[in-house]
């Protein structure tokens, strides 16, 4: 996965004005997410999107709007699910899970 922000050149629209106006996140199988950025006390809307070429699409606005990586790599998480459905993951304490996803540490074995 890996971050974005959406950078508006030119306000098409006349709602979300120009410079950083979304942030998003590419997913490990190309989903995508995005969030509006707007001041506190105002909606901002969060969206889910099949793949970048989407976002682009429908806020690219003809290259008025750039997709800046805010991440040089791209971290893969393990694509093979440990657990059955239904099933909760025993964890360390000292460790989140997303950390051991990270680097590789194995799943702890669950408490006698």
């Amino acid at each position: 996965m890996r971050r974005f922000v959406l950078v508006r050149h030119a306000d098409v629209s006349g709602v979300s004005g120009v410079g950083t106006v979304a942030e998003g996140i590419e997913f490990s199988d190309g989903r995508v997410a995005t969030r509006w950025l707007a001041p506190i006390g105002r909606p901002a809307q969060t969206c889910i999107w099949d793949r970048i070429d989407d976002v682009l699409a429908v806020h690219g606005h003809a290259g008025l709007t750039e997709l800046r990586w805010v991440d040089t790599a791209t971290v893969h998480a393990d694509p093979t699910p440990t657990l059955a459905y239904g099933q909760q993951a025993v964890s360390d304490p000292g460790t989140p899970v997303f950390d051991r996803i990270l680097t590789g540490q194995p799943e702890p074995p669950p408490a006698a």
